[in-house]
């Protein structure tokens, strides 16, 4: 569940080790408590919850001081070249106070984030304080917002994708092209399960990527996604697979390319697909939706 890698990294050795993660966690925040320019902040996501895969990426949330805007960026190239240093693909969420108090970034479901993070001893400062946007919304108007969002933001992906020049190296290029930008396509469907129970529910315990899809397939309230979904939990699933095949040698890289081309051919547009009927869903929209091919 996350990055599809290009074949060049992956000839490199440019993929984490497992070990990796919890390293470059604790090294992380070291780094933010010793800083007193930071007003709240921690790592999440899998490098909290201890379920990052080789496939994963490390989320890192932070709030500082708006006047230390110079001394936080020395900090942050610091951390990125720490992560780039273990093959950690860092996606960054950053604001200064005086940002904080305008994004909408933040919606009222990050409350339940920043008490795991707390809970689990990660969090640095109250970082309520300072996302004064997150308290006028509930965390139904927050999910619809973010799965209407979402839909362009992957309808765009796909249209992208699908213009690209077919010239030689194309494929590795686009693939380096998301790497670098966090782009995890193969992640989609985790996230509008997550969405969708928090619609529902408004609360969730478990936001660990097995559960939250187990719980979404177990609700006939959702059924309309799940034929969609299991196909590209599939997907997901299958690109682990022919992962493993190149790394052993059973496969050679004109094989893994090829491969990938054609799982990013069906993985695209069923995200859009999935998105689509996510958005019917929490919007109140009763028809179905066309999706353009």
């Amino acid at each position: 569940m996350g990055f599809i890698y290009s074949l060049e990294r992956i000839r490199n050795g440019a993929i984490p080790t497992l070990s990796a993660f919890p390293v470059l966690r604790e090294e992380i925040m070291r780094e933010l408590r010793a800083f007193p320019a930071i007003v709240a902040g921690s790592v999440y996501g899998s490098s909290m919850r201890g379920d990052a895969t080789t496939r994963s990426d490390m989320d890192l949330f932070l709030v500082y001081e708006t006047a230390e805007r110079n001394r936080v960026g020395h900090m942050l190239r610091r951390l990125r070249e720490q992560a780039r240093s273990a093959n950690i693909s860092l996606h960054t969420s950053i604001h200064s106070v005086d940002e904080a108090a305008q994004t909408d970034r933040y919606g009222p479901s990050f409350l339940q984030t920043w008490q795991r993070m707390r809970t689990s001893g990660l969090l640095i400062g109250e970082p309520e304080r300072y996302y004064r946007a997150l308290f006028p919304y509930d965390v139904k108007a927050e999910m619809s917002t973010k799965i209407e969002r979402y839909v362009a933001k992957v309808r765009r992906q796909h249209c992208q994708y699908a213009a690209l020049p077919r010239a030689p190296g194309w494929l590795d290029g686009q693939l380096e092209r998301w790497y670098d930008d966090s782009v995890r396509p193969a992640h989609v469907y985790v996230n509008v399960a997550r969405w969708l129970l928090l619609w529902r529910d408004g609360v969730l315990v478990d936001d660990g990527k097995r559960a939250v899809v187990r719980r979404l397939l177990a609700s006939g309230e959702f059924s309309s996604v799940h034929e969609t979904l299991v196909g590209i939990h599939e997907l997901d699933s299958g690109y682990n697979n022919l992962l493993r095949s190149l790394r052993r040698g059973e496969i050679s890289g004109a094989k893994y390319n090829q491969a990938v081309h054609a799982l990013l051919d069906n993985l695209l547009p069923a995200n859009v697909l999935l998105l689509a009927e996510a958005h019917r869903l929490t919007s109140g929209n009763l028809n179905p939706i066309t999706v353009a091919a």
